[in-house]
């Protein structure tokens, strides 16, 4: 299920014998995992001798080759094994970190371990969670989380969280842009990470992860077979409304070689072990992250007739060829996921002794030499490999400079990673060697010897990889050196969005007035984009006022950028500041002299951090509340705030007007009272009207609180006239608090809806409501 290649270019191979794991009752089996060593003993590019390294292992999914040995995930444990009597065998086997659960399914548990270019250690959660100690750290506090992908140090095995919610797939692409799947999402990439989110209490913003690649019904391919998975095959039905599309998409892989054709270098391969076939994508520039789309239509890279071709992990090999594992065996479904009256129909232990390893690799190109000479290298051939065209010898070298803790590499380390030229007047495009600078400042840093000045040097880069990844080894140095501030500080009008967003994330470390300046530049160019705004006010923390007078001193680069950052400071404002101030804010924001565009936008922001630090009564909306005092400042507040709303009232029913103004517009009428707004609001639910106009009308109402104005969202020829989409969103709405259920509930009782509508977990919801007289009418109904 999973390979990693060692610095002789020997091949580990993780046999996860036994899988899958038996069901709740039935009796454990002995465990039979297995960690093979594959070796090329005459180095004739085929391996000819297999040691079983380790056994007796339960369920192991993943493993990464360091110092001499390897980590083995295998919850709830990291293991560390190790050969050292050098007869292929592991005799030294430690439990490094421990508490990952267990107590799900074998296939969504921690994997993927991955070195990654600031040298801590990835994994993905598989879905799952844990409390994660260090046995050799007692004096460390457990790390407790409900599901998260995490990273270690594999020196001191310090454990911290980290984006994404990886399944069963993690890569890193040249740049060190992390990426990760699950089943029915083929591409993501992991934008920012919970720690700089986090230091602003008052920032609602919590993702993390960008959806690179489509999803769902449009994430299509195109297999040689019938794909009979439970995941998409509903057996009473003989349909398979998932077929067609990826359901079990894993093992997401950058290629960094260059033995495949050309362009390939770069693509994302993605493996569907459910439709037996490996696709290939192309990534391409979308703002801050990317968007992906398969490299041909109808036909995949990769695909087979023969149903048991699963394939499920990727890896660069020491040729630059890409390596494909294939588990081979007849069902890939786990027998929790398959209907009980069902399980007979599958042989859930076909193929367990069996597994594949293919060797993808250009046509005509023979195999390359297995054997590799970095385990007795000198650092001249270490550092020269930070430079090799394959992307695995870059790695490797730099982790065993690493893992050595080679300082005395640190001159040549350091003449590496400054060979790029420096830009003059205008950034120029990417010049050659940017891999081999950044593996140089990485390993610096790794080794503990990297300097401002290499710093310095790389925020100056011609190559915007290089500017990203130097901002980014500024970020934590910021604090101790006002050299490196006065180094970023200009890259706030960096050409290349995704170091202006290290910027913005950098720059949250200091008090400085001028990264106040400087972010409120960044926010006026790229407030259109969420991560931006989110990276922006994850550093301005409690600076909200100081950002406001500095954001508005200047116009932004479009209306979209202003109403945005406009409604996510009001938001901030609502949330974190006295009700004094938020009055002083909306009376400022409402002022009839200004514009009206971007006006809705940031006073609904204000109300949803109102609303979200409980300013909400059940008869007012926290807008009307805020304004509802009977002090001069209010009363001028309620005076503004009033034809504000007459307006947004105008804007939302313009059908040709533009959606960037329209659902601010929609949005700031839930903020106000039924029988003001609920003209509008109604007419805005009309089947004419676009999707994403009803939904926002939906969500409006659901917000007044009214239980007139829930009623009003399921009157039956309303309903009726509804779509599926809007249907759930009504449901969804209707469910969220005791006074908008009712109304749900009074419209199945008078037969407006059917109970049929709400659905199973709608049912399961209701008949099990915390609310007893609620739960009882619910069970009647």
């Amino acid at each position: 299920v999973a390979i990693a290649f060692d610095e002789r270019g020997r091949m580990y191979v993780v046999e996860n014998r036994g899988y899958p794991d038996p069901l709740e009752g039935e009796p454990t089996p002995e465990p039979q995992g297995v960690i093979a060593l594959l070796t090329d003993t005459d180095d004739d590019g085929r391996y000819d001798t297999r040691t079983d390294f380790a056994t007796g292992l339960t369920y192991p999914n993943g493993l990464m080759v360091w110092d001499g040995g390897v980590f083995v995930t295998m919850a709830p444990d990291l293991l560390y094994l190790k050969d050292t009597t050098g007869d292929g065998i592991a005799d030294l086997r430690r439990v490094v970190l421990t508490g990952f659960n267990a107590t799900r399914t074998a296939q969504i548990r921690f994997s993927h371990p991955t070195l990654g270019p600031d040298n801590w250690v990835y994994l993905t959660s598989g879905l799952n969670g844990g409390r994660v100690s260090a046995p050799d750290h007692p004096e460390r506090p457990a790390v407790e989380f409900a599901s998260s992908d995490s990273r270690f140090n594999p020196r001191t095995f310090e454990f911290e969280l980290v984006g994404g919610q990886g399944q069963y797939g993690l890569t890193f692409d040249d740049q060190g842009r992390r990426f990760i799947c699950s089943n029915r999402h083929p591409v993501w990439h992991v934008v920012l990470e919970p720690r700089q989110l986090q230091r602003n209490p008052s920032l609602a913003f919590s993702e993390t992860v960008q959806e690179v690649s489509k999803v769902g019904a449009e994430a299509v391919v195109w297999p040689l077979t019938r794909d009979l998975t439970t995941a998409s095959f509903i057996p009473t039905l003989m349909t398979a409304p998932h077929a067609g599309t990826f359901t079990a998409a894993s093992g997401v892989h950058i290629h960094r070689g260059d033995a495949l054709p050309e362009g390939h270098r770069g693509s994302v391969f993605i493996n569907e072990s459910a439709q037996n076939l490996v696709q290939r994508q192309v990534r391409e520039p979308a703002g801050v992250s990317f968007r992906s789309h398969p490299a041909r239509e109808g036909v995949e890279f990769l695909a087979s007739r023969d149903t048991w071709f699963r394939p499920v992990f990727a890896a660069n090999g020491p040729d630059g060829a890409l390596f494909i594992v294939d588990m081979y065996r007849k069902d890939i479904d786990h027998p929790a996921y398959v209907p009980e009256a069902s399980r007979r129909l599958f042989d859930f232990t076909a193929g367990r002794g069996l597994g594949r390893i293919y060797r993808v690799a250009a046509q005509g190109r023979p195999p390359a030499r297995t054997t590799v000479g970095l385990g007795d290298a000198s650092i001249d051939t270490l550092v020269s490999s930070l430079e090799h065209p394959n992307a695995w010898w870059q790695d490797t070298a730099r982790r065993l400079l690493v893992e050595r803790q080679q300082r005395t590499a640190a001159p040549r380390l350091r003449e590496l990673a400054g060979r790029g030229p420096l830009v003059a007047q205008a950034f120029r495009p990417a010049t050659r060697g940017e891999s081999g600078r950044l593996q140089a400042l990485w390993a610096l840093d790794g080794l503990g010897v990297l300097i401002d000045d290499d710093i310095v040097r790389a925020v100056r880069d011609q190559s915007a990889g290089v500017r990203e990844n130097g901002v980014r080894l500024a970020e934590t140095r910021l604090q101790a050196s006002p050299t490196l501030l006065d180094a970023l500080l200009p890259l706030q009008d960096d050409p290349d969005p995704r170091v202006r967003l290290h910027v913005a994330l950098a720059l949250g470390a200091l008090d400085d007035p001028r990264t106040i300046q400087a972010l409120a530049s960044i926010a006026r160019r790229d407030g259109a984009d969420r991560w931006v705004r989110a990276a922006v006010f994850s550093s301005v923390r409690g600076r909200t006022s100081a950002f406001l007078d500095a954001f508005v001193s200047a116009p932004p680069a479009s209306f979209a950028a202003r109403a945005a950052v406009m409604q996510d400071l009001g938001r901030l404002f609502g949330a974190s500041e006295t009700a004094e101030r938020c009055l002083a804010l909306l009376t400022e924001i409402a002022d009839p002299r200004e514009e009206l565009s971007w006006q809705p936008a940031a006073l609904s922001g204000i109300a949803q951090g109102l609303r979200a630090r409980g300013m909400a009564t059940d008869s007012q909306s926290a807008l009307m509340a805020l304004v509802a005092a009977d002090t001069p400042q209010a009363r001028l507040a309620r005076e503004r705030l009033a034809p504000q709303m007459a307006r947004a009232a105008a804007i939302a029913a313009i059908d040709e007007a533009p959606a960037e103004q329209r659902l601010p517009a929609i949005e700031l009428l839930g903020q106000g009272e039924w029988p003001d707004t609920g003209s509008t609001l109604l007419q805005l639910l009309e089947p004419r009207q676009q999707a994403s106009v009803q939904m926002a009308a939906v969500r409006a109402i659901g917000q007044l609180r009214d239980p007139a104005a829930a009623a009003s969202l399921v009157e039956a020829t309303r309903w009726q006239a509804y779509t599926p989409r809007i249907r759930d969103a009504v449901l969804t709405t209707l469910l969220a608090e005791d006074r908008l259920v009712l109304a749900l509930l009074d419209a199945i009782a008078r037969k407006a809806i059917s109970p049929v509508a709400v659905g199973a977990s709608g049912r399961r919801r209701l008949t099990a409501y915390p609310n007893p007289s609620i739960q009882q009418r619910a069970k009647a109904l």
